[in-house]
């Protein structure tokens, strides 16, 4: 008997123990005889039978959480009915009437919510989710009275509409679970209707499931139902990325939708890879008019597109695909292409050794950015960054060179004051040699030079990017940067005019004609330094910039920079040469003149390969450019607008099941893709979703996320019913199934919340070491810099006559007689 008293006892402390600690939070809280009660539901006289708070008679078990109280007042009826009768006002809402749209209801909120801005997200069957109106946070008479409005609780749908437009915004904007956590939880201090314990990366993931399959099928749908489509490829890092172009209301429309991990970097494999999209999306390969990617995936195939033969990813398709189709090489990877070739001369080979060794040193070196820093403040120039150069030369040396341009001086300062306090015999003649080779004005003008050369490059790239790019655009920008590049090639070039120290030219002074005017004006004047270190001690040193001396060294300078344009050109005709297929497109341009002759060779052309009949082409054709002629005469400015909007709406204007051939060949030319930067841009979209979804995210969860990515946005998804279709799905799984009130199953895994078990239980924990910070590493530095900030640094070209050079022009050749001296007592 007193083994039972005591334990009677202990657990009567445990329900006051229990009590004190809660009563502060939960102000209905009551202690009773049996246990912990709910003040409102005993105070309140019903027929129906109370059970656990409700009674009284409620005694926690091991674990007891905030969310047991939240339960209570939310899925218990009893206590809605008690609050209500206790306030003397209706807890529940009138039922909608058949048809008319359901209202969303906050959380606690006796009525609907109404949304006051014009941004308000709706949907079919929905109203606008916003802030609470008054009656929700209670009215002015409410208040006055000290009392609320009662509080019903809102439907399951309603709560989790909520969670799957937050799950929706995650994807389409490419959060982590992280940020879904954080609107759950900010959407319960707001008193939202959202549900309790669903914010989970698992629920996350279940909706984000469902989001994508629905929005999947949509796509596919688009795609099936679209006339033809092409296919846009990238290979990098062991992963392909696929951008599928197609047709939509005749508008032309590039989505990336794959993105899948390669078994192997053969051509087969990627024609697996793409064989197997094709066949998951279920489209049809017979619509497949165009495959576009970089690289030697599609060698030879722009100079003979009808017998593509070899091993390569065009020649799979080709044989898997049994239909005509174009395989065509991305044009801005071409001109990257022609850079590369046209970069052979000795010494812009030595150039390029020069500046990757100096970004190597500056990269490596501790105080760099200490060192850069103070110089570019004595200098007055911008500060050298972005240290990185591909080792391709595929037009990436364009930035660096501009960079190294803008802090020449300053870099010199860096590497002279470098040289003086390194140790290290080695380093010093690398220093010595990178110092040497810069403090030129050869080196100086050449580096001007290659920067307006390949300031048109890269321009000409930037529009061979660009979405949408028709044959005959790509045509003209190249006859425009064969032209530019001209200008550097003749007899009385750019260049030679800028050497020889003629006028400016009237289009504005290029960066080589402002490198000639300031070596005019300097010419003759050294680099004087001089710096404060921190002990007070000041150090002075004079440098003098090689000029360049005879007229025989200026041609040498203006032959570099012809050299390099003239080879541009000739690689430029070699990989944009006209192709005799692809140059019949050149009849879709809109400045292109109606010629019978040039209509019919076309059309004989784009027969042949198409496999069409070509006299019925023909006469389609006629009808299409009539077409054309009379969009001419309604609106004059298409004649100047894009080759892709005038045929647009030519083929908008085609009577449906006529001229089928004439719309074939239209429709090939508008999914025609020149370039493959699309995939580019889908792959800097994985590396933005990796920083946000952890190094760890799966192929799968970032294809999806990638989908989602171009999907439409949060209020066009919640109007035109797609987001309510997808709670009709989420709503009708298993765990819900049968939930009519109450979307907690008691017993169920919603409700069951366990800690999972620590994969090192046992173990001692791992001490986490993290690396030393830069400050750490420059402090602890062997060489620290001692430089000082003062009014005496100079770093500049002065006039300097009969000054003494410093000792970096000095022969660092190696100690012969020391090494000869070592030698001989070996041999005695």
């Amino acid at each position: 008997m007193g083994e039972v008293a005591d334990e009677q006892s202990d657990e009567r402390a445990s329900l006051v123990a229990t009590y004190q600690k809660w009563s502060g939070q939960v102000p209905w809280l009551v202690l009773t005889d049996k246990g912990l009660g709910c003040k409102v539901c005993l105070e309140y006289k019903t027929s129906r039978k109370k059970r656990g708070l409700a009674a009284g008679e409620y005694v926690p078990k091991k674990y007891l959480y905030q969310r047991t109280w939240q339960q209570h007042v939310q899925d218990n009826g009893l206590h809605a009915e008690a609050v209500a009768a206790t306030t003397s006002c209706s807890a529940d809402s009138k039922p909608a009437e058949q048809g008319s749209p359901r209202k969303i209801r906050r959380s606690g909120s006796s009525g609907s919510v109404e949304s006051p801005g014009t941004g308000s997200l709706q949907s079919p069957g929905r109203d606008s989710l916003g802030s609470p109106g008054k009656d929700s946070l209670g009215s002015p008479g409410a208040e006055s009275a000290g009392r609320k409005r009662p509080r019903a609780r809102a439907s399951p749908s309603e709560m989790f509409f909520n969670s799957m437009v937050a799950a929706y915004s995650v994807m389409v904007s490419g959060w982590s679970s992280t940020v879904y956590s954080a609107m759950m939880l900010f959407g319960r201090l707001i008193s939202a209707a959202v549900p309790d314990g669903h914010s989970s990366s698992t629920i996350l993931s279940e909706m984000q499931d469902i989001i994508y399959k629905e929005a999947r099928r949509d796509l596919e749908t688009e795609i099936q139902q679209s006339p033809g489509y092409s296919l846009t490829v990238d290979e990098k890092d062991g992963a392909l990325a696929i951008v599928v172009t197609y047709l939509r209301d005749g508008h032309v429309v590039s989505r990336a939708c794959g993105y899948r991990t390669l078994h192997g970097l053969e051509s087969e494999d990627l024609a697996a890879t793409v064989k197997f999209f094709v066949g998951a999306w279920g489209l049809d390969p017979a619509k497949l008019c165009c495959v576009a990617a970089d690289g030697a995936s599609v060698n030879g195939s722009t100079r003979r597109q009808t017998d593509i033969t070899g091993k390569n990813l065009a020649a799979a398709l080709r044989r898997w695909h049994q239909h005509p189709m174009l395989c065509t090489h991305c044009a801005a990877h071409r001109l990257q292409l022609v850079v590369c070739d046209g970069w052979n001369h000795t010494y812009l080979t030595e150039m390029e050794k020069c500046i990757s060794s100096l970004f190597k040193h500056l990269r490596n070196h501790p105080a760099t950015a200490i060192d850069l820093h103070f110089w570019a403040e004595v200098t007055a120039e911008p500060a050298l960054s972005g240290l990185s150069m591909s080792s391709a030369r595929w037009l990436s040396l364009l930035k660096p060179l501009k960079r190294l341009f803008q802090s020449h001086t300053c870099t010199l300062a860096h590497l002279h004051y470098h040289f003086m306090h390194e140790r290290d015999r080695e380093a010093k003649k690398t220093l010595r040699w990178l110092f040497l080779t810069m403090a030129t004005w050869r080196f100086k003008l050449t580096m001007a030079g290659l920067i307006d050369i390949l300031e048109h490059c890269w321009e000409t790239k930037l529009r061979l990017e660009s979405d949408r790019l028709s044959l005959d655009e790509v045509s003209h920008c190249i006859a425009v940067l064969k032209c530019k590049l001209e200008s550097y090639v003749m007899k009385e070039s750019v260049a030679a005019h800028a050497i020889a120290g003629g006028e400016a030219s009237c289009t504005g002074t290029s960066c080589l004609e402002k490198t000639c005017a300031e070596y005019r004006d300097k010419q003759g004047q050294q680099l004087h330094l001089r710096y404060v270190l921190t002990d007070g001690t000041v150090r002075e040193y004079w440098a003098k910039l090689e000029e360049i001396g005879s007229a025989r060294d200026h041609k040498e300078v203006f032959r570099i920079l012809q050299n390099f344009a003239e080879q541009c050109m000739q690689k430029l005709a070699t990989r944009f040469g006209p192709v005799p297929f692809l140059m019949s497109y050149q009849i879709f341009s809109p400045s292109w003149k109606y010629s019978h002759t040039q209509l019919a060779e076309a059309s004989c052309a784009l027969s042949e390969f198409w496999q069409l009949d070509g006299k019925v082409l023909m006469d389609d054709f006629r009808t299409c450019f009539a077409i054309r002629d009379a969009l001419f005469g309604e609106d004059d400015d298409l004649k100047k607008s894009r080759a892709h909007e005038l045929w647009r709406r030519v083929l908008c204007r085609l009577a449906p099941g006529q001229n089928v051939f004439g719309r074939q060949v239209i429709v090939s030319f508008l999914l025609i893709q020149a370039q493959s930067a699309s995939c580019e841009r889908a792959f800097s979209s994985v590396e933005e979703l990796r920083k946000h979804l952890g190094p760890d995210a799966t192929p799968d969860l970032l294809e999806q996320y990638l989908v989602m990515g171009s999907a439409q946005s949060v209020q066009e998804a919640a109007s035109s019913g797609f987001l309510d279709r997808c709670l009709q799905v989420f709503m009708g799984a298993k765990e819900r199934r049968d939930s009519s009130c109450k979307f907690y199953r008691k017993g169920g895994q919603i409700l069951v919340r366990r800690r999972a078990v620590r994969c090192d239980k046992g173990r001692k924990r791992p001490h986490y070491t993290r690396k030393k910070s830069r400050t750490c590493q420059i402090r602890h530095a062997p060489n620290f810099r001692n430089l000082k900030p003062s009014s005496e640094n100079v770093a500049c070209l002065e006039p300097g006559q009969g000054q003494p050079l410093s000792s970096i022009y000095e022969a660092m050749s190696p100690r012969k007689g020391h090494k000869a001296s070592q030698s001989a007592g070996k041999t005695e």
